[in-house]
């Protein structure tokens, strides 16, 4: 996905949606050039074409690199192309680990962070982290909206622990089956339900097959509606994530009214309080989580306020969210 873009008039920002799909070369004209061997080389011309015809009526290109793309792929071009031609860029990390990845470790990546107008980024860390490379970065907090999530109240568990991330290193679901293994010896009706796919999900397997452990459960990536039922039917939420961030499904899990138990997240406009409206973790610490998770099946009262806060803290997020207008970053790019 290309991402926005956009244009302003005197009402305001108009967004047009664009993806790859709209600019790229179509399937039988590709099939044709592929036998011919050039196929890829085609590709990238008429990419690159388009891309160009449609600037032609923008202010603004923004670009939503894709956590599957590296550092020097598609987003890179864009940034250039839109900067060439004199518009406005706005380059969007819609994913923590790109960028956690990326960060420090290339002179090209900070020169193209310089060439952007702004930078949306999904942590306060990676926010300040950017500025302090000598790019413009705006923290903007995951877009879902709580107020279309019918949520219920929770007043015990089974506890049912619902893990909704990208199986990837840095997310340390690793964390999660561990402390869950604990939390079984005690109360053996504990189910894990592992939401995502990702680089480690064999690694993960392994580790359940190893520890021995009946329950876990890995769904791989699901149906909207699918989804919904995992949350509706789960009763604590766990994210254990090492990169500081608040997660469109962490977000989704507090609009449920679910009791989330989270290491640091990174953003959230300063509204959350430990042992309030979540239970905030150490990082990689196991043992701790399995103690937290069994704290909440023998503490009903702390489980209804956090179900309570969990909905009210979303809504205040969304709140926000319509407040400043999903449109604050195009205004701050033209206004600069």
């Amino acid at each position: 996905m290309l991402g926005d873009v956009g244009a302003y008039d005197r009402d305001g920002v108009q967004i047009e949606r664009l993806s790859f799909d709209d600019l790229a070369v179509t399937s039988a004209v590709l099939r044709w050039c592929s036998r011919l061997g050039m196929g890829g080389f085609l590709t990238n011309v008429v990419f690159i074409r388009n891309l160009v015809r449609r600037l032609s009526g923008i202010n603004i290109l923004h670009v939503v690199h894709p956590a599957h793309m590296s550092g020097r792929s598609w987003p890179v071009v864009l940034v250039m192309v839109g900067r060439f031609f004199g518009r406005k860029v706005i380059l969007d990390y819609s994913g923590p680990l790109v960028l956690s990845r990326l960060a420090g470790k290339s002179a090209l990546v900070q020169k193209i962070w310089r060439l952007c107008d702004l930078i949306l980024v999904p942590s306060k860390y990676q926010e300040q982290l950017i500025n302090m490379l000598g790019g413009r970065a705006y923290y903007r907090h995951p877009p879902v909206l709580p107020s279309k999530i019918a949520s219920r109240v929770i007043d015990r568990v089974q506890p049912r622990l619902l893990v909704v991330s990208d199986l990837e290193r840095e997310h340390n679901v690793a964390c999660a089956v561990r402390a869950f293994k604990l939390v079984k010896q005690k109360y053996p009706r504990t189910e894990l339900i592992i939401v995502g796919s990702g680089q480690q999900r064999g690694a993960l397997e392994d580790l359940v097959g190893r520890e021995r452990t009946a329950g876990v459960s890995f769904t791989g990536e699901l149906s909207e509606e699918n989804r919904r039922r995992q949350f509706e039917n789960s009763d604590i939420f766990i994210n254990c994530s090492m990169v500081d961030y608040l997660s469109g499904a962490t977000l989704e899990a507090l609009a449920y009214g679910l009791p989330v138990l989270t290491t640091p997240l990174g953003g959230g406009l300063g509204l959350f309080r430990d042992r309030d409206n979540i239970v905030q973790l150490s990082y990689s610490n196991s043992v701790a989580l399995a103690e937290r998770i069994i704290e909440l099946v023998e503490d009903p009262r702390l489980v209804e306020r956090l179900s309570r806060r969990s909905r009210e803290t979303a809504l205040a997020l969304e709140r926000d969210t319509v407040g400043q207008g999903r449109l604050e970053p195009y205004r701050k790019v033209l206004g600069s």
